[in-house]
């Protein structure tokens, strides 16, 4: 029941349900941590983790989202 959808849900189809949880963890010395997993329930449902360390916050969920959609086309057979 998140409110941060900016990440493995944002750019899939509308009406696809996706239960997951972000994590990140913010550090000066040791780079940046930008994390989401969870279980999209497309029409095979499937689990998918996607996890970043020494990565820009403002570029992390833009590449976790193009993943999640990438994952998505593949397991669904879209293009």
């Amino acid at each position: 029941n998140t409110i941060f959808n900016d990440r493995i849900p944002k750019l899939l189809p509308q009406g696809v349900k996706v239960a997951h949880k972000i994590g990140s963890y913010f550090s000066d010395t040791s780079g940046h941590v930008v994390n989401d997993v969870g279980i999209v329930y497309a029409e095979k449902p499937y689990v998918i983790a996607i996890m970043s360390q020494g990565v820009s916050l403002e570029e992390a969920p833009d590449v976790i989202a193009n993943i999640s959609r990438m994952v998505y086309d593949y397991v669904t057979g879209s293009n």
